[in-house]
């Protein structure tokens, strides 16, 4: 990938790329392509997608080439991407890749097929014999290629294939497929394009949003997570990969979760507040409508509370401060998991959509931009018996502790809140009894009726905000699944106990990942759960 701001996020698109291996005029179809990638992709998209791009000024617009790397059309528009900031390299082969090399012919066009070769951050072999299935493994790669770029460039004389798999035979599939695809003329390098159906970006807002500031100075919030750089175990080349990107991303994106949930936390509290307000002002104006000023002073300020509550709602759901703050938190718990992958020497896991929930797929476009962007030192004649006791004492036991002190924190919240909103209803209970002994005692001429008309109508407007109090207060603590959250945490402390006293004999890398894996589906699993259950925890519950 060419050099750019590893920090920021882009927005990816995947290009495939189909022509002809025999080119007259190289330059001239490379500059076509050029102009493509710089200018003309954003003929693509519909008007609606064009403008969320256009309004997403942080976030840049980043290439992977989808290349055979064959002479001519696969390797200029594989050099075109790679020189693009944050330009990279897939290369899906039609054979064994010793079996192809040896389709080119020359010894500079196989060296250039190594070097591409070794750019690419990802390389696939399709099963296919180079002596008995050439053109099959032609006509599978180009298919393949073209179910999974999001545009085809096709550098074509517009002539019929001239054997199976052919660039002829690519376009019509890509055509079939309602892919978008740019004809750049081979001939002369003209661009014409074929376009069925355009292409939309539903998930651009949220890498905008994580990109549009620094959320975090840098300083991580979990002073444990240091142990990774400082452990003896881990490679130095891990070490740098982890402080140099991975630390920013996960102090970023915990950072910004921190960031949204202080906001929902403080508009959900300021909202029951301001209800619970407005049902006194209202109680006033309503008990004392015999005095006309203060009736009226009331209705205004009760007026004014519920503009102020529809204000504070309004502004925190334009800014999806709930959703932001679940997307985030989703992320920093995949970048946390990825940090231990990387201390271990062995890449993450592929990121499965369905993992985070509800939330939407600008959370996986993350983690995967950050995971392919990772490099990695694999440490020959590794003591894994020491990685597996780094894991525990640096992962495990620091999650347990983490749950078992968020079990016992929102259990003591929900207490306090618990016991708050049934004081607020045993007082409204009160007020109501003495308000009943009054009014019998008025009206059998025991106190003067003036003093009896006035704590009359002070309990009345007592006995109303009094339990709509203690509905605010309850409302509040069901809104933040303090509950729910202190018996999950508690499940979770007992199932990462169970991880961390087993026995896992480990010998490679391969029972490395599957190791680290199995611990953070049991992380993933409790993350997807939280999200899930927290999803319904809506600011529009208030109102």
């Amino acid at each position: 990938m060419s050099d750019c701001n590893v920090h920021t996020l882009p927005y990816r698109l995947w290009v495939g790329v189909t022509g002809h291996r025999a080119l007259a005029h190289p330059k001239v179809i490379g500059d076509s392509v050029r102009q493509i990638l710089t200018k003309k992709w954003k003929e693509l998209f519909d008007i609606e997608s064009y403008s969320r791009i256009t309004a997403s000024l942080e976030t840049p617009i980043a290439f992977t080439a989808i290349s055979a790397l064959a002479e001519g059309a696969d390797r200029i528009v594989a050099e075109a991407v790679l020189e693009m900031c944050g330009g990279m390299l897939e290369a899906p082969l039609p054979f064994d890749r010793v079996e192809y090399r040896n389709d080119f012919i020359t010894e500079v066009s196989q060296h250039e097929f190594d070097y591409f070769l070794s750019k690419a951050s990802q390389v696939s072999e399709l099963p296919f014999s180079y002596e008995t299935s050439r053109d099959a493994g032609y006509l599978a790669a180009g298919e393949r290629m073209v179910i999974d770029c999001d545009f085809l460039i096709a550098i074509w004389d517009g002539k019929p294939s001239r054997g199976v798999g052919g660039t002829a035979d690519i376009v019509n599939y890509a055509v079939s497929c309602n892919k978008p695809c740019f004809i750049i003329n081979s001939d002369n390098g003209t661009i014409s394009r074929v376009t069925r159906d355009k292409l939309r970006v539903e998930d651009i807002e949220g890498l905008n949003r994580y990109n549009s500031k620094l959320w975090s100075d840098g300083t991580l919030p979990d002073k444990d997570l240091h142990a990774i750089v400082t452990d003896s175990a881990v490679p130095s080349a891990n070490r740098k990969a982890i402080e140099t990107f991975l630390y920013p991303h996960y102090a970023n994106a915990e950072g910004a979760a921190r960031t949204y949930q202080k906001s929902y936390n403080k508009t959900g509290k300021l909202a029951y507040f301001i209800s619970t307000l407005s049902v006194a002002f209202m109680a006033i104006a309503v008990v004392f409508s015999a005095y006309q000023v203060v009736a009226m002073i009331c209705y205004v300020l009760e007026l004014m509370a519920l503009l102020y509550l529809f204000i504070v709602i309004h502004h925190a759901q334009k800014n999806d401060v709930h959703i932001q703050w679940l997307q985030n938190r989703a992320l920093a718990e995949r970048i946390r998991s990825a940090l231990f992958y990387v201390a271990c020497g062995v890449l993450p896991e592929e990121c499965d959509n369905d993992e985070f929930g509800r939330t939407p797929s600008w959370v996986g476009r993350a983690i995967a931009e950050i995971r392919q962007n990772i490099q990695i030192q694999e440490k020959n004649n590794c003591d894994y018996k020491s990685y597996v006791s780094f894991i525990k004492k640096s992962w495990i036991k620091d999650q347990m502790q983490y749950h078992q002190n968020k079990s016992l924190e929102a259990d003591a919240k929900n207490s306090r809140l618990k016991f708050l909103s049934l004081g607020l209803f045993g007082a409204a209970i009160a007020v109501s009894a003495v308000h009943l002994i009054t009014t019998v005692s008025g009206m059998a001429g025991h106190h003067p009726i003036h003093i009896v008309r006035i704590i009359e109508e002070a309990l009345t407007v007592i006995a109303v905000i009094l339990p709509a109090a203690a509905a605010s207060v309850g409302g509040y603590r069901v809104l933040l699944e303090y509950p729910r959250i202190a018996s999950r945490s508690s499940l979770m402390v007992t199932r990462l106990n169970r991880i961390y006293e087993a026995d896992y004999p480990i010998c490679n890398a391969t029972q490395m990942k599957e190791y680290i894996h199995t611990i953070e589906l049991s992380m993933l699993d409790e993350s997807k759960d939280w999200l899930n259950l927290m999803t319904h925890a809506d600011l529009e519950r208030i109102a």
